[in-house]
This record gives C-alpha cells, structure tokens and sequence, in this order.
C-alpha cells in the first residue's frame, strides 16, 4: 500500500485475482490482513477490488468479482464484521470481456469494545435551517415547510416559544454494521441507537446568532470536533454569521463541508447562485479550498474518502428537507466518512508524558497617572474660577512669570487644585451606573435578608425576602426610567449634544468583543503574553523603526546659508495659531492642555509671545518639550498582532504645537512649493488630485488612447527622512538660517516612550525622520520631496503628490519606465526608498503586446483599480466599484453609530445630525469628480433610504389605510414572521408577514398601504402630475377617463384639466390634473404613474397633491401649482 493518507485511512488496494478463490493458508492471511485493517481504522475499512496497488484500473470479469465479494464476505464474518457495496462500474481494459472494479465498506459488528464515534458542529446563520436539518437526519421524518422536524430539537421553553436554539444540544445519528441508518424514526431511545450502531454521528449544534458568538466559540474549541458542517440557506445566501464562522472554523483547522439548504423555496437560478458565491468565497487567500460539488452517489462516496486525507478539499451538498432532495447523498457521505487519526496514535498521544513548568507569578500592580479633569474648562465658572485661583498663586498679578518650568508647575498644581484628578482608570460602561443611593439601600436591606433567609429557612424570613426582593424590582425600575429620561433630555439640548457622539462611541465599543489587543507577535511570529515581553516588543520595534536610515549617497556640494535678521514673535501670530489649535484633544507629558491658554485669554497671549521670543533668540526650547509619547493607531489592516501594522503617532506638548505653528506661518510666507503639491498646501485637498486624475483618464479613454500611471509607494517616508538632508533642502529652499537652527533644536535629543495597551515602555532616543503627530512635519516633508524631485517631476496632471503618495502618467512604456527609474534615483540617494511590492501601475485602453513596466529589471505589480486617496480609480474609466466602496463606507460609518440612530429615544433632530456629521461625509466622499450614472445614483439613493428608514418590531403601531371613506386604521403589530420563522425585528428591505390587531377584515382593498404614525399620512382626492402622452389616436383632453397606476394604486380618474395647453397629441408633454372617481388614495411627490385606457398610453410622474377640501380643478378660484421641475 502507498505511505501517506491511502494507508492512513485505510483504503486498501489488492491486485488482479488476490481473492479469487484463494487457498487455506492465503485466505487465513488475507483474514489477519483484515482484522489489523479494522484494527487501524477504528472498525471500518474500504477495499478496492480490481485495482492494482499502483493505482492502474484492472478490473476483474463478473465471475471473479462474484468470488472475489464471496471471499471478502467470508473474510468479515471470520473477524465479526459486515460488508457493503459502495459502488461498481466498468472500465476500459485490453479484453474481450467487460471488466468491473467496486469499492466495498467493511465495518466492524458493534459490541461492547469497538466504537466508532465522529464528531461533527453544526455551524450556519439564525435562517440557514440547520436545526430543521438534524430534525430530519436524525427523527427520519421530512419537514412540512413551516419548521415542524427541529420542533422535537427544542430543550428549553424560550427555544419552543421563540423557534431558536441559544445553547449547545447534542444530536446523535447511527449507522449499522450494513451501512442502513439507525435514528429515532421507530421509536428507539438513545441507549438503542448506541447499541445498534457500528459508527455514530454525534451532532453539535451550535448557536447561529451573532450575539451567541461566543457560545459557538465555546462549542468548537471544548468539544474538539472532529469535522464542521457549515448549513447555508439557499434563499438567503452567505449572510449573518456565516463567514464568521466559516473563519472560526479554519483557524481552529477543523475540515469543513458545507450544505446549502432550503433549495426547495428558491426559484429561477438562486441556487446556482448561492454555490457561486461560496465557491468564490472557498477560493479566496484566506481560504484556499478547492469547492467539490455533490450531485450523485459517486460524488459523495469520493469526497468521503477525499475529505479526510486532503485539507484542501471542501464539499459541498445541495439538498431539501422539505421534498428530501440529495439527502440520501449527505447520508451516503456520513457513512463512508472515516475518522481524521487511527486509535493507535491516539494511545500513543494519550500515553505520552508531557514535562510542564507552572509559573506563578504575583501580578505587578501597573502604576496609575491620574490626569487633571482639563474638560472642566468648557464651563464658564470653571474657566473663572481657574483664573482667580491662578491670579492667587501668582501673588494677585495676572501677569505669567518669565520662565517656563515656574509657569508650568504652577498652572498644573492651581489645574489639579480646581478642577480635581481622575481616578487614573478607564471608566467602566456597567449596567448599573444609573443606581442611586435609595436603590444600593434596597439591595443591600435584600441581601442581609437574603442572609438571614439562608441561616434561618423559616416561611417568616422567607416572606420577608421576597417582599424587599419585589420591592427592589419596583425601585430599580423606575430609578433605570428616570436617569435615562435625564439623559435623553441632556442629549436633546444643545449642550448635551455632544455627548451624543461620546454616546455613539461607548456603544460602538460595548458592541465588539476585544477592544484592546494585549498580546503582541515578536519578529518571528511568536506570540508574547507577558506585559514585560509585550512592553520590550514595542520598544524594540520603534526604536528599530526611528533610529535606522536607508543607504545614501553624501553629499559633496554644499549649501550656502541665508544670514538674514529675523523679527520677533508678534502677539497677532500668537492669536492667529491660538485660534487654529482644536480644543479636547491628548495632552502631552507637560499635561498643559491648549485650553488652558484659550482660557488666560490676552495673558496667555502675551506670556507666549515672550516665552517664543526667547526660544528664538536662544534656539533652544524648554526641555520638557523634548519629549513624547507614542501611541501605536492600527491601520484596519492586516494581522492586528503585528507591531508593521500599527501607526505610531506621538503625543506632544501642546505648547509645543504652538510654538510650530508659528514657526510653520512664517515658513509658509518664503518657501514656495511646486504646484504639483496638493497635501497640506492652502486651496488644495485630495479632491483637486483625484479630479485631476479622473479627467485624464477620461480624456485618453474617449480618444483610444494608452496612458500609464504608475503610484509609487515610499517605504516609511516619514519615519525615514534623513534630517541632513531636511536641513540641507531648507537651506536650498531659502529658509533663515535662524529658522533652520531652530527646527534643529526641535529634533535634538528628542526622546519618546511607548503607551501600550498594557502600559508604558521604557524611554529611548528619536534620532531619524519626522515627529509623527507634529504640526510642522507635513511642510517639512513637502520641502524634502519638493528639492529632492526638483529634476524629475513634470508639469501637473503628469506628476502629481501629495505628501508621499506620488503619481506618475505617461503616454507609452517605455517614458513611463523612464520617468519612473529617474524618481528612484533621485530619491533613493537621498535615502527615501521606493517599495517594490507596494508600487503599481494601471493602463489605460492597453493594447495587446504592450508587455510590463519593469522598476530595475523587477516587474511592477499592474492592477485593473487603485484606490488613490481613498477614492478608487478604474483602468476602464468607470466608477461602479467606487459608488460600491463609497456605499459600503456609508454602511461602515453607520454601524459605528447605530446605538444612536436605532435608539427609539433619541429626538429624529439629533439623529439627523448624527447621520449628516458621520455617515453622509464618508458615503459622499469623492464623488463630486466622478460622474454618475442613473443607476448608480439609485444605488446611493437606495442606501440613504435604507439608513434613515426606521424598523418595525412587534408591539408598534401601524397606520394602515385609507379606506373607501378617506380613513386610516392605527393597528398592532400582533407578530411577525421572515423566512417562516418569527422574527422580532423587521428592517427597511425585508419582506415580511405580519399579524395584525382585530379589525373590520371588509374595509380592506387595493392600493391600501402600511406606514409609520410619524409619516402622518393624508389623503387626497386630486393631484397633478407631469406626463408625456406614448400613443393615442386622436387629442387628448380634459374631461377623458384613464386608468391610473401608481404603485400597488389600480383606480379610475378623470382628467381635470391640462396646465397651459387644450389638448395634447402623442410624443407631447404637459401637467396634467387628474381625479380619482371611487375613493380617495395616498401618494407621494415624485411616484411614478403609468395611464391608459384602450389604446391610449402615458408615463410620468406626480408633482402635486390637492389636500381635501381645496377647490377642484373645474371651479375658477382653483390655482395649478407652480412648481413643476
């Protein structure tokens, strides 16, 4: 037999004639052969006849594969074993007669010693019917359509009364010696299932909604399954937590196969569609299976044997449990399945001795920096109470002292004095903040009661318990009631308006499992736990990162400097940097927040004009300056375990800021930066490059023309900048000397620690590149890239950058390869690197041989998109993945704040600027350079109503209507059910059946329509509507009689009036007032209608409702409305 899986799991090949007729002494041999087979495979064996042992198919004629059966047979009952047929077919073989090869199972006769037993989870979403499907597998009876077969799955009574398992339940399913199924189907108990059964199917069923995560977590990592069953419904596709679980299941490497269910209910190429998607799905890098459709009983029986020796191969079933399609093939699939290792190993491994070392070590109590409340400064009588206090320690005078270290101490020691100090801890979002005292008396009075009931079980103290206990439920009610009324009221005013978004941020957080990441990955992939290891590893990688220069030439030619006298601080720069300094954000180590200055107002003022006077003249600042702290920001991408993936941004003096900001004005006023420059230069913004790059692309794409564009990506260009060179281009750039020796002290000595999720790092030196988080590093870098490409660039749209995203266009190549070798030699000895794998290229109506773009014989990576700016860019010039991204950006930034925008509580007003400050930005971004498409504009309208439409749950009231009297009916949603289960919530774009309250079942007809209270529905006998008549014979005029449809609305109207015209004729267009002749209807500005009437056809649109009661469309004082658009 082959090494490897084939011997592994026991599929045995014997050549041509082995059992045809042996002898005594070769069939005693073949029987040892086996019992140590079945031994191996924990019972069951798989022998394939006419095949030879080096795979080549023989095959054997009808009377030797009759013998050979018999012998095998006689074989199983000497070793107390069953064989069955798998499958047989013919084969090609230089004879004259039909040749035949099989596949036999053998399995072991159950007793008390031999037990084959796999495990299998059931993963799937809240929809996928998976417990429907174990009802099936394991009661032998096919579901009815409405959920009849989990029914007898049910433990709990919320399971029974919701129709949704919430815990783990175990499911068993047997098959015999024969291969025949042994469940519940003849009334057989557990015990008799076990008894009977040669191998057992143990089904975990696990939760499928979201908010039981963990407890599939818990299932899949406890009860080590052996394979995953993942049930996918077929109507709904890969939806909820499919994904989530189909990842949970390969990074705990447990094989999978999937079923698609519920085939029964799809129509049209929705089944076909669903295995589509998981087939791209399986296929992704993350992934990397090879999908296997079911659709025979040869299909299932390979895949049993595949499935277990390769972990590549992915099966996958389609089947009902409705009409019971394909289900004998999931049976077939189970039964052949054999187990991932032998016993034998498993003894082995149960057997060895493991040497642990148990560490235990006492916890390091982290030491906590309580932090001035700064934030209490917002108020006025804080802010005035702050001042005195400042004026008191400063001996009555408002004037600020002289040096910077006698300022500083006593701002911070007056700060700590007023406003008071943190506790140092991240404030903990319980359930219970909204206590109060009455409510922690309560329960403290329950639980000595409580106690005393324990000590003492007498029906008095027990009486005495659950009185104070029904009591506390009544206090603690209407305690909860009136703080959130309190907040609701806050959050509705304008000062409590801010707190929203605090708000929004606390629930986003509480909404995820892990909101710090505590464990970090050293330099060979290991994972650290320990904070000192965590804190070491941080260090190091930083340190690494901010204190290592690329390779560069030096340089010989000098520089000469500019001696020129430079004037002092004025008060109006201190102003003007004053008012461009955003209030709330970090401190750094000072703990001197801006708002402090804002605060001191005209003192501040003059204080820091003198204090920046004195840095400048004496080029050297404050120590305390110097320093920093830096916060690892991950960048959404990537292992979150990776320090590579992380940010570091610095936290720095805001004093500091300011001192840049001045400095940054006046290098503004003499540097001038090339106009290729869009970041961070005065009247540009990321929209004019991306505009810039679209019409190019347009431009060649209408005139059939190539255009290359390659986006060159720097490697750390910020972390990387060499200072010799930044000194160096402002030099060339005409920067004052001055002002050169004075960004030099910026960066002299500068030193930084690391704030970690587990705490702070030790200090260590910054001796390369930029501050990450400074003000003046965005000019300082746009002066580097501007001297060092002063050779190389062209004019824009050609070259266009923004800080260090660079992009280069070309007509050919050959000049794009060109110009791109020129970039990398100018910046590259200069020591700024271009990334090889990060630098791509997209082409433009490319012709066939046009080859690659090669970077130093190393071929550029090309791409059909690129997302530039965070705007996406197509080679083909269309912006359908872009309106796709943007809409999925939308849908992003409004489940980051959905706590607040789902919250019934919360005034639509504030909802409405929620969604206008956070999820409309993100969804609009860009889109004002891309021109769009009917269609696409549908997808974003279609989103946005999506987003601001609310949701329905059981218990609302509904206005439903109008009836043929003009009214509407305001009824209860009794309950409701999605997909034939009940659901409790129901969002715009679900379809539903909803259980109403009792009312007149007679009133109801055609066209009524269900919408919320809020909407404030009316009605409306005559409206007017904007059309263009399609066809008719003659004129068209008032007084004619059309059928009207709009919507679900199927009614007769009359033609009141034509706006501005008499008559019409076919292909011409005017307003026209209509009618309705039985009953009034509800419509909407802007719906669609279609009118005929025999051959008489017309489209268009309603532009005005006539409420009740206004004049007709006959009488002279009725007015058309104006607005007609």
């Amino acid at each position: 037999a082959e090494e490897g899986n084939i011997e592994y799991k026991c599929q045995v090949s014997f050549p041509q004639l082995k059992l045809v007729n042996p002898t005594q002494y070769r069939f005693e041999h073949l029987a040892t052969q086996l019992k140590w087979r079945l031994q191996e495979g924990r019972g069951e064996a798989v022998y394939q006849i006419g095949v030879e042992d080096n795979g080549l198919l023989v095959g054997l004629t009808d009377n030797d594969m009759k013998a050979s059966i018999n012998t095998l047979r006689r074989m199983a009952e000497r070793v107390g074993a069953d064989i069955t047929l798998l499958r047989e077919r013919e084969v090609d073989y230089e004879s004259d007669k039909p040749r035949r090869i099989a596949e036999v199972l053998v399995r072991k006769v159950p007793d008390n010693q031999q037990f084959l037993d796999l495990r299998v989870a059931v993963l799937g979403n809240v929809d996928s019917g998976k417990s429907t499907l174990l009802g099936v597998l394991t009661q032998g009876e096919l579901d009815n359509g409405r959920g009849r077969a989990r029914l007898n799955l049910f433990r709990h009574l919320h399971e029974i009364q919701t129709g949704r398992t919430s815990s783990i339940s175990f499911e068993i399913l047997g098959f015999n010696s024969k291969g025949e199924v042994v469940n519940y189907s003849e009334s057989r108990t557990a015990e008799e299932i076990c008894e009977s059964s040669s191998k057992m199917i143990t089904f975990i069923d696990l939760a499928g909604h979201h908010k039981y995560l963990k407890t599939t977590i818990f299932g899949l990592t406890s009860y080590c399954p052996d394979f995953a069953m993942l049930v996918v419904g077929a109507n709904t596709g890969i939806a909820g937590t499919t994904r989530e679980h189909l990842g949970l299941a390969l990074a705990l490497k447990v094989p999978v196969f999937v079923v698609v269910s519920k085939v029964d209910v799809c129509v049209g190429s929705a089944v076909q569609k669903t295995v589509r998607q998981l087939e791209r799905l399986l296929k992704l890098p993350g992934c990397n299976k090879v999908p296997m459709l079911i659709s025979n009983r040869d299909d299932a029986v390979t895949a049993a044997q595949r499935f277990a020796q390769s972990s590549s191969i992915t099966p996958i079933f389609t089947l009902s449990s409705v009409s019971g399609e394909n289900l004998d093939l999931l049976k077939v699939f189970f039964n052949i399945l054999p187990p991932l290792s032998n016993s034998k190993e498993q003894e082995e491994l149960m057997q060895q001795l493991t040497e642990m070392t148990l560490m235990v070590c006492k916890k390091k109590r982290s030491k906590i920096e309580k932090k001035t409340k700064w934030w209490k400064l917002k108020k006025e009588e804080c802010c005035e109470e702050f001042r005195q206090k400042l004026r008191q320690a400063l001996g009555g005078q408002v004037v600020l002292p002289d040096d910077w270290e006698t300022t500083a101490e006593v701002i911070r020691e007056t700060g700590r004095k007023v406003l008071g100090v943190s506790s140092g801890r991240r404030k903990e979002d319980k359930e219970t903040w909204w206590w109060n005292e009455e409510v922690q008396d309560s329960i403290q009075r329950k639980r000595l009661a409580k106690k005393k009931w324990d000590m003492d079980r007498t029906e008095e103290n027990r009486q005495e318990y659950k009185e104070l206990q029904r009591r506390v439920k009544r206090e603690v009610s209407k305690a909860k009631q009136k703080a959130y009324d309190e907040l609701y009221t806050r959050l509705d005013t304008r000062e409590g308006e801010k707190d929203l978004y605090r708000l929004a941020r606390q629930r986003d957080r509480d909404g995820k499992d892990v909101q710090q990441v505590r464990v970090i990955k050293d330099r060979d992939g290991r994972v650290l736990t320990s904070e000192e290891s965590v804190q070491r590893r941080w260090k190091e990688y930083f340190e690494e990162l901010m204190n290592e220069e690329n390779e560069r030439e030096k340089r010989v030619e000098g520089v000469n400097s500019v001696e020129q006298k430079v004037d002092k601080i004025r008060k109006d720069e201190v102003r003007n940097a004053l008012k461009r300094m955003k209030s709330g954000k970090a401190v750094g180590p000072d703990d001197i927040p801006v708002e402090v200055w804002k605060c001191l107002g005209e003192a501040a003022v003059e204080f820091l004009a003198s204090l920046f006077n004195r840095v400048l003249e004496s080029e050297r600042m404050p120590e305390e300056w110097r320093r920093s702290v830096l916060v690892p920001i991950f960048k959404n991408k990537g292992d979150v375990q990776s320090c590579s993936n992380y940010r570091g941004i610095k936290l720095m003096s805001h004093t500091m800021k300011l001192w840049e900001r001045v400095v940054e004005a006046r290098l503004r006023k003499v540097v001038e930066i090339c106009e290729q420059q869009y970041g961070f230069m005065p009247r540009k913004s990321t929209t004019d490059a991306i505009f810039a790059l679209r019409i190019l692309m347009e431009k060649y794409r209408d005139g059939q023309r190539e255009l290359y564009c390659v986006f060159v990506d720097l490697e750390k260009a910020y972390d990387r900048v060499p200072r010799e060179e930044l000194w160096y281009c402002m030099r060339k750039s005409g920067v004052a000397e001055k002002y050169v020796r004075v960004v030099q002290d910026m960066y002299e000595r500068s030193r930084t620690v690391v704030r970690c999720a587990v705490g702070q790092t030790e200090e260590f030196k910054v001796e390369v590149g930029l501050h990450q988080g400074s003000v003046l590093s965005p000019f300082l870098f746009a002066i580097v890239i501007d001297q060092l490409s002063q050779e190389v660039r062209q004019e824009s749209p050609w070259t266009m950058m923004f800080a260090d995203d660079i992009v280069i266009c070309s007509e050919s190549r050959e000049q794009v390869e060109e110009n791109l070798e020129r970039w990398r030699f100018a910046l590259e000895r200069r020591g700024m690197k271009v990334s090889r794998s990060k630098t791509e290229y997209m082409c433009v109506n490319e012709r066939e041989g046009s080859g690659t773009v090669r970077l130093q014989g190393e071929e550029v990576k090309k791409v059909q998109e690129f997302k530039y700016l965070g705007s996406t860019v197509q080679s083909n010039g269309e912006c359908g993945k872009e309106v796709k991204k943007r809409v999925q950006a939308g849908w992003n930034g409004w489940r980051k704040v959905s706590g607040v925008l789902c919250d019934r509580k919360i005034s639509a007003r504030i909802k409405g600027k929620v969604y206008r400050t956070v999820v409309r930005p993100a969804m609009l971004y860009g889109l004002e350079t891309v021109s769009l498409r009917k269609r696409q504009e549908s997808e974003l309208e279609v989103a946005e109503l999506k987003m601001l439409s609310g949701v329905c749950r059981e218990g609302d009231r509904l206005v439903v209507g109008p009836t043929d009297d003009g009214k509407f009916l305001r009824l209860k949603v009794c309950s409701m059910q999605r997909n034939r289960s009940a659901c409790r919530v129901l969002r715009a774009g679900q379809a539903a059946t909803l259980a109403l309250g009792n009312f007149d079942r007679s009133l109801l007809r055609k066209g009524m329509v269900m919408v919320s209270p809020k909407m404030n529905p009316t009605i409306c006998w005559q409206f007017e509507a904007a059309i263009v008549l399609l066809f008719h014979a003659k004129t068209f005029r008032s007084g004619f009689q059309v059928t009207v449809h709009v919507g679900n609305i199927r009614q007769t109207a009359t033609v009141e009036c034509l706006l501005g015209k008499e008559e019409l004729r076919t292909g011409e267009r005017a307003v026209v007032c209509f009618r309705f002749l039985k009953h009034p209807e509800y419509l909407r500005i802007g719906a669609k209608l279609l009118f005929r009437e025999g051959v008489t056809k017309g489209i268009g649109h309603v532009t005005h409702l006539v409420p009740s009661g206004q004049n007709s469309a006959h009488d002279q004082n009725y007015k058309p409305h104006q607005n007609h658009n």
